[in-house]
């Protein structure tokens, strides 16, 4: 019981934190083909300004979604899933 418990929290931790983070990179996406028409230091200091909470919000999505990921692998090889088949 625990253990399917576990197993649905973390898919959903990871269906989310993927999802979350897909959506972030399609949106830098727009934002880096709209600032391709500024000048150099114009872009420059939009990209500083980007910078400056990109990699906290990077770490805060993708480390609970690498460990919900490593879970959901373990506990698929200890129940032999054949969901870790090629």
């Amino acid at each position: 019981m625990a253990n399917a418990r576990l197993v649905k929290i973390a898919q959903y931790v990871s269906l989310l934190g993927g999802g979350v983070f897909t959506g972030g990179a399609l949106a830098m996406l727009v934002v880096e083909l709209s600032l391709r028409r500024l000048d150099g230091p114009a872009y420059i200091l939009v990209r500083q300004a980007e910078h400056a909470y990109l990699p906290w919000y990077i770490g805060a999505v993708l480390v609970p979604t690498y460990i919900a990921v490593v879970v959901l692998v373990v506990l698929a090889r200890r129940a032999g899933s054949p969901a870790l088949r090629p």
